[in-house]
């Protein structure tokens, strides 16, 4: 599998794949300016690579403090509207970073719950790598 890294800073990794999937890794502490510069490069990415599929690695990733969660939230229906058909999302195992998820997860499914994006977390990175080649 060939990787093009696409942006890199100290917290925040994007790269997509000769399969057309974006990899975002979040790595450590997440403040709202960090993550409207990530989302703002997901949508460009999205929208110029045509993409379907994202893998989203949170291992490294400590916390989102709730202003970083709302935005999040607050994009779902923007990233709706591109359609993506798969999210895989590789589970920190970080008590605080579980809190954030189930926040995140409940308010994604009250906002997009007619979405045709599937989403699924998992524990391996083989299996949601091989969960999204898979159609």
């Amino acid at each position: 599998m060939k990787i093009t890294h696409i942006f890199k800073n100290v917290n925040c990794k994007i790269s997509i794949t000769d399969d057309n999937i974006l990899i975002i890794a979040l790595i450590k502490f997440i403040d709202s300016n960090q993550m409207n510069l990530i989302m703002g490069t997901l949508r460009e990415e999205i929208i110029k690579s045509q993409i379907k599929k994202i893998l989203i690695d949170q291992r490294e990733l400590k916390i989102l403090p709730k202003e970083t969660q709302q935005i999040i939230i607050n994009s779902f229906e923007s990233l709706d509207i591109l359609k993506l058909e798969k999210v895989a999302i590789i589970s920190s195992d970080n008590i605080f970073t579980k809190l954030s998820d189930d926040v995140i997860d409940k308010a994604r499914v009250k906002i997009i719950n007619e979405s045709i994006t599937q989403t699924i977390r998992f524990i391996e990175e083989d299996e949601a790598y091989e969960w999204l080649l898979n159609d």
